[in-house]
């Protein structure tokens, strides 16, 4: 029974001095190939004026809500003389998404154990109706990469 007892317990200290400082397994939760293919979708209908609400927050603008109308392949928006987080069409935002994924799988100022980008989208039109984006750290840090990012109220509209 002792030579049990003390079998276990240098397996535990063994294991113990062994995973002190090695860095964890990075995870990406980010289902990749149907961004892509509901991007495919959005691209394939080749819509150029329409409009719809954007409501973002993030650690670095707090909430902005305001609509984005696009006519002809541009964006504007109705926050141009306030506050805004113009994004673009929908086409760059889903541009944005995976450039800022690829980015922080990238980038060396702060160790990362994961990013999360979790998406809703919308059936009909194939845009992204709910983004929840988020970096997670090894050491806590300020503010940091995450964003949410809602449409709702999607228009399309006549061409000028």
């Amino acid at each position: 029974m002792k030579t049990r007892l003390l079998l276990s317990i240098l397996f535990m200290a063994n294991i113990m001095v062994s995973c002190d400082g090695e860095k964890p397994d990075v995870f990406y939760h980010f289902d990749e190939p149907t961004f892509t293919a509901q991007q495919k979708q959005w691209n394939e209908q080749n819509l150029k004026s329409y409009k719809f609400d954007q409501h973002y927050m993030s650690s670095a603008t707090g909430p902005v809500e305001e609509t984005i109308t696009v006519q002809n392949g541009v964006a504007y928006s109705s926050n141009e003389d306030h506050q805004s987080v113009l994004i673009g069409t929908i086409s760059d935002i889903y541009t944005r998404v995976l450039n800022d994924f690829n980015r922080e799988k990238d980038q060396q100022d702060y160790e990362i154990y994961g990013i999360t980008v979790d998406v809703k989208y919308n059936q009909e039109y194939h845009f992204p109706e709910e983004i929840n984006f988020s970096t997670s750290y090894v050491e806590s840090i300020d503010g940091g990469m995450w964003y949410d990012l809602k449409i709702s109220n999607f228009e399309i509209l006549e061409e000028e």
